[in-house]
């Protein structure tokens, strides 16, 4: 299955998962203990159909019905990272900044 072979050739990359409620149940079992697994969405025509078993899931799985709930929690989450990300490449920039500074003093 190409779920799969995704997560083993790009394991150091976040995955985020939208997945529909018909593959849900053979798929996420299957691919939850994956390291890169960042969170599962899984679409579906009735949360309550898979809120008892998805109970398993919690913690890496959100279960929606309604398309533009799924995908304005997929854009927060990508943006909340996206930002934790830029704020640590600002940090390690300015800590480059410092150490470059620091070999431009004299040294007599």
């Amino acid at each position: 299955m190409v779920v799969f072979s995704t997560f083993q050739s790009h394991p150091n990359d976040p995955i985020y998962l939208i997945i529909s409620g018909s593959l849900a149940k053979e798929v996420v079992p299957i691919i939850y203990e994956f390291s890169n697994l960042v969170q599962i969405f899984l679409f579906c025509g009735s949360v309550s159909a898979y809120s008892e078993w998805g109970m398993d899931y919690c913690d890496k799985m959100m279960i929606f019905d309604h398309g533009d709930d799924l995908l304005e929690r997929l854009w927060n989450d990508l943006q909340n990272k996206l930002r934790e990300y830029a704020t640590l490449c600002l940090k390690r920039a300015e800590e480059y900044k410092q150490r470059a500074l620091q070999y431009k003093k004299s040294c007599g």
